[in-house]
């Protein structure tokens, strides 16, 4: 497969979709996924020029993120991250879908990666936290306690804020210096509610 270079034969989104299934898998040993392949992918995007990046999905981007935190760290793999973080910025800043950018965000912290201006329109994403009369920023309500309607839905909102409140605890511990929007209001209830523990 390799020695044929049939990987230029196929999108990045294609090849991509062929890593994500297993992309959580054996974490230990770091071997969910074939490192032949996606040094492959990775070299194929720090080759690529930057439409070829829009084209993919945020999803797509938190995914390529998520396998070079568990997978595959090596520097091409965080060069490509690099990259991605511009295009991840520009779509938060459009007020366009955040769930890809906040888990993206989430993957980089997992790396030791933080971008200030990044993190500055993730939180301050309309979606993500609302700014209160006193001047705070509190957790959006679907963020917080999920939607009232489907079940499968409200679910994925409470865990996408949930994975919030880890990212702002991350970048408490290690960019202390960062001054951005973050969550202000109610942090303690809302830490309660997403990791609810008795004991």
């Amino acid at each position: 497969f390799f020695d044929e270079n049939l990987m230029k034969k196929h999108s990045f989104k294609a090849l991509l979709a062929l890593s994500a299934p297993s992309s959580k898998c054996s974490l230990f040993t770091r071997s969910g996924v074939n490192s032949h392949y996606w040094d492959s992918l990775t070299h194929g995007l720090v080759a690529a020029d930057r439409p070829s990046y829009h084209q993919l999905t945020s999803k797509d981007m938190s995914t390529i993120c998520l396998v070079v935190a568990l997978q595959r760290d090596t520097p091409a793999g965080r060069a490509v991250v690099a990259r991605l973080a511009c295009i991840v910025q520009e779509r938060l800043l459009a007020a366009d879908e955040y769930r890809g950018g906040l888990m993206f965000c989430l993957h980089m912290a997992h790396l030791g990666l933080y971008d200030g201006d990044l993190l500055r329109a993730l939180f301050g994403h309309p979606l993500v936290t609302i700014e209160t009369s006193e001047g705070g920023r509190s957790l959006s309500p679907p963020l917080r306690f999920g939607l009232q309607t489907k079940q499968k839905a409200s679910r994925v909102m409470t865990f996408m804020g949930g994975a919030l409140l880890q990212l702002q605890g991350m970048v408490d511990l290690e960019l202390p210096e960062y001054d951005g929007p973050r969550v202000t209001e109610d942090l303690t209830k809302c830490l309660q509610f997403h990791a609810n523990s008795h004991t």
